[in-house]
């Protein structure tokens, strides 16, 4: 389903989008994820876009986590695309710090049920046009598709790798800088595991009634995060720079012209791995959209539910999600 036009270079994510023309850039990977965005180009959904445009991607390992109530994982910057605005009217800007910390939210409905999901704060410093070191901060972002038209953001977010005590959170975004507009770009995360402290008092819990994106399960049974499909028109992603010049994780320049790469290169393991794709041109990239926000009623229990969560969405392999 995977396509390369060189190592961790992808060109095609199976028939939900493909490369027509165009460059792919701000390449990044270590062998469990890897990043990189479209631009100068066309793709197969038909959108199109300039040299300060495109379309952003992050392929990752799937893994199956499950977080423990009191436990997290707290998470360095370790690679991005360039943010682009959508409307591609400034140069791609620079991602220039974050950081990141995964945890279980509990909640206490009124019903007295009890909810628990996996989340993540975020803290992401970039700079764009003549916006230079802006902050966009966001607090118990659910693990999945989240879109807030209230605070103007979008995430899309999945734990990937192959140790589940060092993962890797990639997170797709669109936000709204103050004087460049929408911009949208894809960022990872290195994360490492923190057990509970051994002299942790219980959480605390919100008692107010609300939307459940995770089953409850009682007994020891493993609590689920529920994603009913969801579609969402997507803003057009913009990103892009110079054709011929991208940021990798060690500061080196990495491009790739498609127009010189034969069609159809088979990806090295599609079987292991699981796609985020954002769609340029105001539509989105797939048709099927677990989300992480939104959700309708999860099955309700006793307040004893267990104290763990599955923290990473088991998406079929090679499932392409949207970043809006």
């Amino acid at each position: 389903m995977l396509q390369e036009a060189a190592p961790g270079a992808y060109r095609a994510f199976g028939d939900r989008a493909s490369l027509s023309s165009g460059t792919i850039t701000d390449l990044s990977g270590n062998g469990e994820y890897a990043i990189g965005r479209w631009t100068q180009g066309a793709d197969s959904n038909g959108a199109t876009y300039n040299a300060n445009q495109g379309r952003a991607w992050a392929v990752g390992k799937a893994l199956a986590l499950t977080i423990d109530e009191g436990s997290e994982y707290h998470c360095k910057f370790q690679a991005a695309t360039r943010p682009v605005a959508i409307n591609g009217n400034t140069p791609p800007g620079k991602v220039n710090a974050g950081a990141a910390k995964v945890y279980v939210k509990r909640q206490v409905l009124k019903s007295g049920d009890v909810s628990r999901r996996a989340v993540f704060d975020l803290s992401l410093e970039y700079s764009i046009g003549n916006d230079a070191a802006q902050t966009k901060a966001a607090r118990a972002i659910s693990i999945g598709y989240v879109s807030d038209p209230t605070d103007q953001h979008t995430f899309t977010s999945k734990l990937v790798g192959s140790d589940k005590a060092k993962p890797n959170l990639t997170v797709a975004y669109t936000m709204q800088a103050p004087t460049a507009g929408t911009v949208h770009g894809v960022a990872v995360m290195a994360c490492e595991y923190h057990p509970p402290a051994t002299n942790e008092q219980p959480p605390a819990t919100d008692s107010q009634s609300g939307p459940l994106s995770q089953s409850d399960a009682a007994g020891d049974s493993p609590a689920t995060i529920d994603t009913p499909s969801q579609q969402h028109e997507a803003p057009s992603v913009d990103q892009s720079q110079q054709a011929g010049q991208t940021d990798t994780a060690d500061g080196s320049r990495a491009t790739t012209d498609t127009s010189s790469v034969p069609a159809d290169v088979p990806s090295g393991s599609p079987s292991e791995q699981a796609a985020q794709l954002d769609a340029a041109g105001g539509t989105s990239a797939v048709t099927e959209t677990p989300s992480s926000q939104h959700d309708g009623p999860s099955a309700r229990t006793p307040a004893t539910a267990p104290e763990s969560v599955v923290a990473s969405i088991d998406w079929s392999e090679g499932e392409v999600l949207p970043t809006d």
